[in-house]
């Protein structure tokens, strides 16, 4: 029998997670218990939806003045993740802001009973996990699980600008707080503006009064986590100007949309979390937004894509890419199915290269990128795109892994970045009987 090594790094993490995933029953149980005693006074705000749910996260804590936490970075929202979310805050804190997703039916329900929560939040609803779904409605009925938990003194804060987040009031008697564009919602925003040099500006507009707003982060698209974020901390009782110069203090989350300089003067863009079709466009509108000399798009394989929709959704990415980019680097062996909505565009002959690895798109962009350029960085955390940011931004890398199997384990903090035996896909296990030392061997 083997197991993992818990003498290693990578061991601890695949212990952790083989904890978190394994045991998710007992442990939301857990945490239901502590919910209704100990944490019976504390506040949770809870936080669902397709896209932008880590950061708005991060932006409610800010506004209430909760401390940094990289936990709450990592995407901590299926599982036993949600229970140890509630766990780990000392009921002393009075709030916990937990982020709850559906990657399969049934679980939100579960997710629910154990947060009890006070506010949820939902940002809007996307084709993710339709493949699993099967359908929006599906989807949607899952979302909503979150939001009939509210009592009703309680809230819930919902995107108006999407149907199927508007839906959801009939799905509760709490009081419904709407964030939009449109007139008539409680947080409205408006005269949206993107500078590449500074970041996202809009006007606030609560209760009839304008507030201007100066986010640090990329893209229009990123005005939706930030309207329900501060939604949430002004209901929570945080005054709005507070909320706003809170807000404004903080970052890109990781992996979505950060922003760094090459050793050569190229401006690096790394999104590299996640690689649905729905964030592809929107990186891909921030880079057609940049200033250039030449656009650059680094990217790998596409995740979360229903069976019968793959091809089409490759084809679909490569013909936006053509119509933004002036060079194409593919990590992988994909390169002929982006290729395939270039079709008519005889330009791009030239233009497309393919490599296997992240050493190979390293080696590729060190030799042809430098001032001027903005290289767009495209995939999700398992290949480990981040390693080719890392290695452009002068950091060693050695880490060869084609797919990483690390749980919570972001590139920049890896130990094993510069180790060219890096254990990513072949976590250090040990043999049972005997307890005794084994060389690594593959396997999960």
């Amino acid at each position: 029998m083997l197991i993992p090594d818990p003498f290693t790094h990578a061991g601890r993490r695949q212990w952790r997670w083989w904890m978190l995933s394994r045991g998710w029953r007992p442990l939301l149980a857990v945490a239901e218990v502590y919910r209704r005693t100990v944490a019976g006074r504390v506040h949770v705000t809870a936080v669902t939806g397709s896209y932008g749910k880590t950061t708005t996260v991060r932006g409610i804590r800010a506004i209430l003045g909760m401390p940094a936490d990289g936990w709450a970075e990592l995407n901590t929202n299926c599982l036993g993740e949600i229970g140890w979310t509630l766990l780990r805050e000392p009921p002393w804190r009075h709030h916990v802001v937990a982020e709850a997703g559906a990657g399969t039916p049934g679980k939100l329900a579960r997710y629910a009973a154990a947060l009890r929560p006070d506010t949820v939040v939902v940002t809007c609803l996307g084709r993710e996990h339709l493949a699993t779904f099967g359908s929006v409605e599906a989807l949607r009925a899952e979302k909503a699980e979150m939001v009939r938990a509210v009592k009703p003194d309680g809230r819930v804060i919902l995107n108006h600008d999407d149907a199927n987040v508007r839906w959801m009031a009939s799905q509760t008697r709490a009081r419904a707080v709407w964030f939009g564009f449109g007139d008539g919602v409680d947080f409205r925003a408006s005269d949206v503006r993107y500078d590449w040099a500074t970041g996202v500006r809009f006007t606030l507009t609560v209760a009839g009064v304008d507030h201007p707003v100066r986010l640090r982060w990329m893209g229009t698209h990123a005005v939706v986590p930030a309207l329900a974020a501060l939604a949430a901390g002004v209901t929570s009782g945080i005054p709005v100007e507070l909320a706003v110069q809170r807000l404004e203090q903080v970052g890109s989350t990781p992996g979505r949309l950060e922003c760094s300089t090459a050793l050569s003067g190229a401006v690096l863009i790394r999104d590299d979390y996640k690689a649905t079709p729905e964030t592809v466009m929107s990186a891909l509108a921030v880079l057609r937004d940049h200033p250039a000399r030449r656009r650059w798009v680094v990217i790998g394989d596409l995740n979360n894509l229903p069976d019968a929709d793959e091809a089409g959704a490759y084809a679909a990415v490569g013909a936006a890419i053509a119509g933004c980019a002036d060079r194409v680097v593919v990590v992988g062996d994909r390169a002929g199915d982006y290729a395939m909505g270039f079709a008519g565009m005889a330009r791009w002959g030239a233009r497309l290269e393919a490599v296997p690895d992240v050493a190979g798109a390293v080696r590729l962009l060190r030799e042809a990128v430098g001032s001027g350029d903005v290289v767009l960085i495209k995939g999700y955390e398992d290949q480990g795109l981040a390693r080719v940011a890392l290695a452009l931004e002068g950091r060693e890398v050695r880490c060869g892994v084609e797919w990483c199997v690390i749980r919570h384990q972001r590139c920049g903090d890896c130990p094993y970045l510069g180790d060219p035996d890096s254990p990513g896909a072949q976590i250090p296990r040990w043999r049972i009987p005997g307890w005794a030392r084994n060389a690594p061997e593959a396997g999960q």
